[in-house]
C-alpha cells in the first residue's frame, strides 16, 4: 500500500511542483539557519558560521537534486534534460546543423536503398492474389544473342496447352499521348497491352465495371481500356460515371470498361495505370499490326496447385520444341527462322531476367554500401560531439561543483545526442519520401 501511495505521489508531482519546490527550499533554508545558529553560539563569525554549515550539509543543490529524483518519475526528469539539450543545441547552431545534416545523409541513403528494394523484392504486388503460385517466363532464341522476351502467337498457344499452367498471358508496354477528354491537353502515359487471361491469371479484380472479355483480347478494333484505381481517383476524381467514359490514346478514342482494385502493374518501380487488349494495340501504334512479327513481350503464368517448378520448366521447353523454328520479323534477326527456348523463373521478376536471387545479391551489395556510408556518418558525428563536449569542460565542471552527479551529466549528454538523432532521422526520412526516384517512378502504391 505504501509503494502504491508513493507511486501516485510521484505521478501527480508535476501538478504540485511549484508548491513542493517552495516547501523544499524553505526546509533546506531552515536546516541551514539552524546550523548557522549553532556555529555562531560556538563563537564563529557569521560568514564563517555559514560556510561551515554549508560544508556540513554537503551541498544544498546536490541534496535538492537527490530529493527531486526520488519524488518524481524518470520520465518527468527527462523533460528538463530535453529543455537543457535544446538550449545547448540552439547556442551552437552551426555545429548542430552539421551533425543533423551528416546523420540525415546517412539515414536518407540507407532508407532509400531499403525502400526501393522493399518494393522490388520484399513487398507483395498490390491487387495480385496467391503470388507464390506465379512464375515469370523468359524466351531466348537459339542464338548467342542474350535474353529476349520475343514471343509469337504460336509459342503462347503452345504454352497455354501445357497442363502445368492454370493461366498464362503476355504483356508489353509503351508510352503514348493520352487525353482524358478531347478538350484536355496531351500528356504522355504508359500504356500496357495484354493478351487473353492476363487479369485472370493474376487474380486482379475490378473495383468498378469489368475486365476485358475473351473476344476483346484478340479482336482487332476492340477500343476498350481498363484504368487503375489510383488513376481513377487522381484523373477522374473517383467518379462512378468513369465506366463508359471515352479517352484518347495517340488520338484514338477508347472506352473505359473497368477500374482495377489496387493493382498498378507488375513493374514495382514504374507504376502502370492503363491497360488495353493486345488486339487493340495496332489502333494506337500501326507498327504493331502483326502479333506474329516478334513483339517484345513478358510472359507471366500461374501454376496449378501441386505443380513443381521443374515440372513447369520441362513442359514449357517441350511446348516450345513442339512449335519448332519460327520465322520472325524481329529487327535483330529479320527474316530468320529461329528456334526459341523458354526458361521459367519462380515469382515475379523484372523485364530483364533479374530473378529474386539476383536482385537479392544486388540488395546485399547496395545495403552494405549504404551501411558503410551510415557508419562513416556516425563516426564523423561522434568526433564532432566529442570535440564539442571537450569545449564544454568548464561548463561540465561547474555543474558537477553545483551538485550534479555523474549519472545526471551522462543522462544529459545522452538526451542531447538522442535529440540530434531524432532531428536527423526526421530530415533523412523526408529526403527519402521526396526523393526523385520515388516521385519519378511512383514506387508508392498508397
Amino acid at each position: 500500500m505504501r509503494s502504491i501511495r508513493a507511486f501516485l505521489l510521484r505521478l501527480v508531482e508535476p501538478l504540485t511542483r511549484r508548491r513542493r519546490e517552495a516547501d523544499m527550499h524553505a526546509e533546506f533554508e531552515s536546516h541551514l539557519a539552524l546550523h548557522i545558529e549553532d556555529n555562531m553560539r560556538s563563537g564563529m563569525a557569521p560568514a564563517e558560521a555559514r560556510r561551515a554549515a554549508l560544508i556540513r550539509l554537503g551541498g544544498i543543490e546536490a541534496a535538492k537534486e537527490a530529493v527531486r529524483d526520488r519524488r518524481t518519475l524518470p520520465l518527468f526528469n527527462l523533460t528538463g534534460d530535453v529543455r537543457a539539450a535544446w538550449r545547448t543545441a540552439a547556442r551552437a547552431p552551426w555545429s548542430t546543423a552539421t551533425v543533423v545534416v551528416t546523420l540525415a545523409i546517412g539515414i536518407g541513403v540507407t532508407t532509400t536503398v531499403y525502400a526501393v528494394f522493399n518494393y522490388a523484392l520484399f513487398r507483395p504486388v498490390p491487387g495480385v492474389r496467391d503470388q507464390e503460385q506465379l512464375v515469370s517466363v523468359y524466351i531466348r532464341p537459339g542464338l548467342d544473342s542474350g535474353w529476349m522476351n520475343t514471343a509469337t502467337h504460336a509459342h503462347l498457344q503452345a504454352m497455354r496447352q501445357a497442363p502445368a499452367f492454370a493461366g498464362l498471358a503476355a504483356h508489353a508496354d509503351r508510352e503514348y499521348p493520352f487525353q482524358a477528354s478531347a478538350a484536355e491537353p496531351r500528356v504522355t502515359r504508359r500504356v500496357t497491352s495484354v493478351t487473353r487471361g492476363y487479369f485472370e491469371a493474376l487474380g486482379v479484380r475490378p473495383r468498378l465495371g469489368r475486365m476485358f472479355g475473351d473476344e476483346e483480347y484478340e479482336r482487332t478494333g476492340a477500343a476498350v481500356a481498363v484504368i487503375s484505381e489510383q488513376m481513377w481517383r487522381r484523373q477522374f476524381e473517383g467518379s462512378p460515371a468513369v465506366v463508359g467514359k471515352d479517352i484518347r490514346l495517340n488520338g484514338v478514342r477508347f472506352t473505359i470498361v473497368g477500374v482495377t482494385r489496387s493493382y498498378r502493374g507488375l513493374d514495382r518501380l514504374r507504376a502502370e495505370d492503363l491497360w488495353i487488349p493486345f488486339g487493340a494495340w495496332s489502333l494506337v501504334d500501326p507498327d504493331m499490326a502483326s502479333y506474329d512479327g516478334g513483339v517484345h513481350q513478358n510472359l507471366v503464368g500461374r501454376l496449378r496447385p501441386g505443380i513443381s517448378l521443374e515440372t513447369a520448366r520441362t513442359q514449357a521447353r517441350a511446348a516450345f520444341d513442339a512449335v519448332g523454328p519460327v520465322r520472325t520479323r524481329d529487327p535483330l534477326h529479320p527474316g530468320q527462322r529461329l528456334t526459341y527456348t523458354a526458361v521459367v523463373y519462380p515469382g515475379l521478376t523484372d523485364g530483364f531476367g533479374l530473378t529474386r536471387e539476383r536482385i537479392l545479391r544486388i540488395y546485399w551489395i547496395a545495403s552494405s554500401g549504404a551501411g558503410l556510408l551510415f557508419l562513416l556518418a556516425c563516426a564523423n558525428v561522434g568526433n564532432l560531439l566529442i570535440s564539442r563536449n571537450l569545449r564544454r569542460q568548464r561548463e561540465t565542471g561547474l555543474k558537477a561543483a553545483l551538485g550534479a552527479s555523474r549519472l545526471r551529466l551522462l543522462r544529459e549528454f545522452v538526451v542531447e545526442a538522442s535529440l540530434l538523432s531524432i532531428a536527423a532521422g526526421a530530415v533523412g526520412r523526408s529526403e527519402e519520401h521526396t526523393s526523385e526516384l520515388q516521385s519519378r517512378f511512383g514506387i508508392s502504391y498508397a
